[in-house]
């Protein structure tokens, strides 16, 4: 998965959470209980707003949908990089 999928990922998470009325605890929750590891709600807020979430959520998100954990530490443009 491309950074872009994850930003892509973020937009439709907002999306879902707007749409079932969640908070971002109930979501950490949530992937909590998914995946058998405490997610904190901050990593979730970090995740919605594009910057790199804790490595509790990035431990999720790799558990639950195999994103490599690499792709955190890349930068969304070349731009981004200089």
């Amino acid at each position: 998965m491309r950074r872009t999928q994850l930003t892509r990922a973020a937009v439709e998470l907002a999306r879902i959470m707007t749409a079932k009325h969640l908070t971002q605890q109930a979501v950490a929750d949530m992937l909590s209980a998914r995946v058998g590891r405490r997610v904190s709600q901050s990593s979730v807020g970090r995740a919605l707003t594009g910057t790199a979430p804790g490595g509790d959520l990035v431990s999720a998100y790799h558990v639950l949908l195999g994103i490599d954990v690499a792709l955190w530490s890349e930068p969304a443009t070349a731009s981004a990089a200089a």
